[in-house]
């Protein structure tokens, strides 16, 4: 009977909360594993503690072959267009929205310009993109019986959009901000096997990518107001920014949600829970607070995306303390 489980990690790595619960729930999956060497030890009987400390985290990185991406992309394509005609509203209207297939490794993250002037929406398709985790799991049993075990988990996304706003000074020592946005990045191994939902991640994404444009236009002048401080609080600074990134990320999910909603009940399919789970969390922070607040509908999802776009803080200020969990 498990009494508690510990995890411990030493500098200089580092594990946010989402790491921990990753963590966390890939030990209990595999606590069996663990016990199954115990079997017929007296000393390995009764109630146990588990600690779990992590060694150190690798980098995952397996390329796809460029035909097999675009493969993927065409059986993706119904599905992503159907996610861009429900929340096709005046703030995130594009014409012609360029989809490309890029080669990996990833090109050069500057070649592509801010969204929505450059419209151009590069995909970089991995079959295998992410981290491993390689952990030392030590059983201690209430009779003094220790058993340890070396543990790898893997943790892969299926698809990310990875951007940042940098701040620094010039040659003349004035602050100067800029964008780097980056290929969405798409893992091929995690694709469902439900067809009609092979789409739907790198879908979300575009809508990150079309939010993307609100969230680094406040971002900036942020970083702007940081530059020209006298007295420069760090941690005041960051602290929006991290719950910009929060409450951007809530308004993806719950469009999604509705999104997936709606589309599900248009065509009469039921997607199984196991597919959805993970890009279209419900446990992300804010969700159901949105959720609860905006119809599941092609409406409710317009009018959250108006109350994004037309002011990013006001939805982060009224979501308050909910974006640090």
């Amino acid at each position: 009977m498990l009494s508690a489980l510990e995890i411990a990690v030493d500098p200089p790595l580092e594990l946010n909360e989402y790491d921990r619960r990753l963590l966390q729930n890939g030990c209990l999956q595999r606590l069996p594993e663990v016990m199954s060497d115990l079997q017929g030890d007296p000393a390995h009987v009764g109630p146990y503690d588990v600690l779990l400390q992590v060694i150190k985290i690798e980098p995952l990185a397996e390329h796809l072959d460029p035909k097999a991406g675009q493969v993927l992309a065409r059986r993706a394509l119904p599905t992503m267009r159907h996610g861009l005609l429900f929340w096709n509203v005046p703030p995130l209207t594009m014409a012609n929205p360029v989809l490309m297939i890029v080669p990996a490794p990833e090109i050069p993250a500057l070649q592509f310009g801010a969204f929505p002037e450059d419209p151009r929406l590069p995909i970089e398709v991995f079959r295998n993109r992410g981290r491993r985790f390689v952990c030392n799991v030590e059983v201690t049993f209430e009779g003094h019986g220790t058993h340890s075990k070396v543990l790898y988990f893997d943790h892969t996304q299926s698809i990310v959009f990875p951007r940042a706003v940098q701040g620094g000074e010039d040659q003349h020592g004035n602050f100067v901000t800029r964008v780097i946005r980056e290929p969405i990045r798409w893992s091929a191994s995690t694709a469902p096997a439900d067809t009609l939902l092979i789409g739907v991640p790198a879908a979300i994404e575009v809508l990150r990518v079309q939010l993307s444009s609100y969230t680094d236009r406040v971002k900036r002048g942020l970083f702007d107001r940081y530059g020209q401080a006298k007295h420069r609080d760090r941690q005041a600074f960051e602290r929006p920014l991290l719950h910009l990134d929060a409450a951007e990320r809530a308004v993806v999910v719950t469009v999604g949600c509705m999104w997936v909603e709606t589309m599900t009940r248009e065509l009469h399919h039921r997607p199984r829970e196991a597919d959805l789970r993970g890009w279209l969390s419900r446990d992300v922070p804010g969700v159901m607070q949105l959720l609860s607040e905006y119809s599941a509908t092609r409406d409710g999802a317009a009018a959250l995306i108006a109350a994004y776009t037309s002011d990013p803080m006001a939805l982060v200020a009224k979501l308050g303390p909910v974006l640090d969990q």
